[in-house]
């Protein structure tokens, strides 16, 4: 669920008697891996030392390997780093972290041999809240390195190509690509009001909404009817913004009218001039792709039945899921003239049933999809607040 942070990489390279990287099983050209989709974004089972696997975020937005959950390299053989420290946007206290080495792992029967990663000394982004499920690190954009890695958000396939042998799709378009700190960026041409502009943005695909607009020196003339609210979260925590559609934006043949963009309230002066947003998860799941950085290549095809939100939530309410199971849910956040503030519900409510339904047997992505589900539903919760059973109602009203 992260948007942007601030953050300074100190990684530095050993030189190893032992390979070092990601590697197909020998003779192998390729490898596919089954996923989870949670939220529009891709979990992976990473298999470690001790046997049992762990979930990892695959995300083309952070450049290394993030462990969120510290105790996971506790008892490896790893080599211990020095400590960092960063800045989250939203919160003034330093965040820590600390380097590692040696740390190895399978995803498949891919093996990560003596790689490098970041140890977070806690979970800053409550990754695990934000998704309901155990979250413990994140693959970031080093795996793009090695492979062509091809998404299939139909079959909930990632498989794993030798760029020397790989061969294209025959029903993928072909789009160029640059990397910039690694990561992958397209140029689109994007329309807010009546202004069309020309801009580079990254493919993000650890940014699970579908639009997010870097305002940096003004680049965007952003509409003043554009709404106020939480654009995401980050190392930070919750980020403050605004909200709204824009007219359309393009590359090559594709099109995207009235989609939902966030504009936060920072300015990061550390990023390129180049670089005008993100495209997200929510965008990037209407096709199935494959990202090749060898040939500086993105390949797509769009999918026949995208499960593509084009509405925002219509109930005002920010959610996160607590607990050891993660099947409580707790409100941490309550928009201003929304339905749910009208209606009285309060940050530290928690929300056992909606509308008839049993929420210890549902998950955080059930209850935001039906937040964005209907306008003018209607909403019946049952709350408890300081050990009371509360009842409120309301109506969702469609604001984009």
């Amino acid at each position: 669920m992260r948007v942007l942070f601030i953050f300074l990489t100190l990684f530095t390279h050993t030189v190893w008697s032992q390979k070092i990287g990601f590697f197909l099983p020998q003779g192998k050209k390729s490898v596919s891996i089954p996923f989870e989709l949670h939220s529009n974004l891709i979990v992976l089972k990473v298999l470690i030392a001790d046997g049992e696997e762990k979930n990892f975020i695959l995300d083309t937005g952070v450049k290394n390997i993030m462990v969120s959950d510290a105790s996971l390299v506790q008892n490896l053989p790893v080599i211990l780093g020095k400590h960092i420290y960063f800045f989250g946007v939203g919160r003034q206290d330093t965040l820590f972290a600390r380097v590692i080495s040696g740390f190895s792992f399978r995803i498949g029967d891919v093996e990560i041999w003596r790689s490098q990663a970041l140890v977070l000394d806690q979970d800053y982004m409550n990754l695990n809240n934000h998704l309901g499920i155990h979250i413990h690190g994140i693959i970031g954009s080093d795996i793009f390195q090695y492979f062509v890695v091809d998404i299939n958000y139909d079959q909930k396939i990632l498989t794993l190509h030798n760029p020397k042998s790989y061969k294209k799709n025959f029903f993928y378009t072909s789009i160029p690509i640059y990397l910039e700190n690694e990561k992958p960026h397209i140029e689109t041409t994007i329309t807010i009001g009546s202004k069309k502009q020309k801009a580079s943005f990254m493919i993000d695909i650890g940014f699970n909404k579908q639009l997010l607009l870097e305002n940096n020196n003004q680049y965007f003339t952003i509409p003043t009817d554009w709404m106020k609210d939480v654009v995401g979260t980050g190392f930070g925590g919750e980020i403050p913004g605004k909200i709204g559609r824009v007219k359309k934006i393009k590359w090559k043949h594709y099109r995207f009218k009235k989609s939902i963009a966030s504009v936060p309230d920072y300015i990061d002066t550390s990023l390129s001039t180049k670089r005008k947003g993100l495209i997200g998860s929510e965008i990037m799941t209407h096709f199935n792709f494959a990202i090749d950085y060898a040939h500086k290549k993105l390949y797509l095809q769009k999918r026949t039945n995208p499960n593509y939100h084009t509405d925002y939530d219509m109930s005002g309410l920010s959610i996160i899921a607590i607990g050891e199971t993660l099947n409580n849910y707790v409100v941490t956040n309550v928009r201003e003239a929304s339905p749910a503030k009208e209606a009285g519900i309060m940050i530290g409510d928690i929300i056992t049933y909606i509308n008839g339904v049993n929420l210890q047997n549902k998950n955080i992505e059930y209850i935001n999809t039906l937040f964005r589900s209907q306008n003018k539903r209607k909403i019946i919760l049952v709350l408890e607040r300081k050990n009371q059973i509360i009842i409120k109602e309301f109506i969702l009203k469609k604001i984009l």
